[in-house]
């Protein structure tokens, strides 16, 4: 009788995170469900939309975290290499050449950049790792740990996940004091027009799912960590791109009250995921938003008006 090959059971580590039959449900594949039910089944369930090739903006920005975070990753990128010359004109050179430009198609799109991606991305690089807000307490920040736990809340829904997360760095503030705390970074790349002001960066922060980010991150913190929920801080480190080629760096905090309105809707999102509710959303006009009601968007809209005016 032929033996049955047991699977090895699913160690999650960097190298292993971004592998597809990784079992664990990241906060970007919750994010896709509260954006569209259907769109989360497709992706992820029946997994009839075929992976996106990633944007120049994309590669760039993934560029600029390995660098700072993940050295061994960062070794991998490359500037695309440019023929110099045809078969017809120098046939060994061509074939030195082909022999570059085949190994980097092997490599993957995603780790080829441009001259242009190339500079951009190393000058934001270079910028970012030259700022105190990077240099201090670099030496012993945990750079891209991943982080995984089960949840099991008999109370609220009776499904089991297994969730896991990859903060980009985690600083422990304090060691040995009553105020010590756990500062969460990370790191993202924009345009200065969407944090041209805070108001922006922050409703882009809320509609990109970032904010739920960080609560996924504090779910996993405090299940790996000996650590409270009241004791963990959330930050943005922005870079940012001017269309004049110069960078820059924003840094926000977020506020606790978001993170745990974020907390919800994660927990809330995977008690549907767990119904199999899955179908299209049915609208009527009863379920329409009256904007006015929602609390500082008119007022942030009115101070972005002002301030554009004031530039002019």
């Amino acid at each position: 009788m032929p033996k049955i090959k047991k699977e090895k059971p699913f160690k999650l580590t960097l190298a292993s995170y971004f592998d597809p039959k990784r079992p664990h449900m990241s906060v970007s594949q919750i994010n896709d469900y509260i954006k569209s039910p259907e769109y989360f089944y497709k992706k992820h369930v029946a997994k009839s939309i075929p992976r996106k090739p990633p944007t120049s903006p994309m590669k760039v920005g993934s560029y600029v975290d390995a660098c700072l975070t993940n050295p061994k990753v960062a070794k991998r990128y490359q500037q695309k290499f440019e023929r110099t010359c045809y078969a017809k004109d120098d046939r060994e050179t061509y074939d030195e050449e082909t022999l570059i430009i085949d190994a980097q198609k092997a490599l993957g799109e995603e780790y080829v950049l441009s001259e242009t991606e190339w500079l951009k991305g190393t000058q934001l690089v270079e910028f970012i790792k030259s700022q105190p807000f990077w240099q201090d307490g670099l030496q012993k920040a945990v750079m891209q740990q991943p982080m995984e736990m089960t949840i099991n809340q008999p109370s609220r829904h009776p499904f089991e996940f297994l969730l896991c997360g990859l903060p980009d760095r985690m600083d422990w503030v304090g060691l040995g004091t009553e105020d010590a705390y756990l500062h969460i970074i990370d790191l993202k790349m924009s345009s200065f027009i969407k944090t041209s002001t805070p108001a922006k960066w922050f409703y882009n922060a809320r509609e990109m799912g970032y904010i739920r980010q960080f609560a996924m991150y504090r779910m996993l913190a405090c299940n790996t960590f000996v650590i409270t929920r009241e004791r963990i801080r959330f930050s943005h480190a922005v870079g940012i791109w001017h269309e004049d080629g110069l960078v820059d760096t924003q840094l926000y905090t977020f506020p606790i009250r978001e993170v745990d309105k974020a907390e919800e809707e994660i927990l809330d999102a995977l008690q549907q995921i767990g119904m199999k509710n899955f179908g299209r959303k049915r609208l009527s006009w009863d379920d329409s938003t009256d904007l006015s009601q929602i609390g500082g968007v008119i007022e942030a809209m009115a101070e972005d008006d002002e301030e554009e005016g004031e530039e002019v």
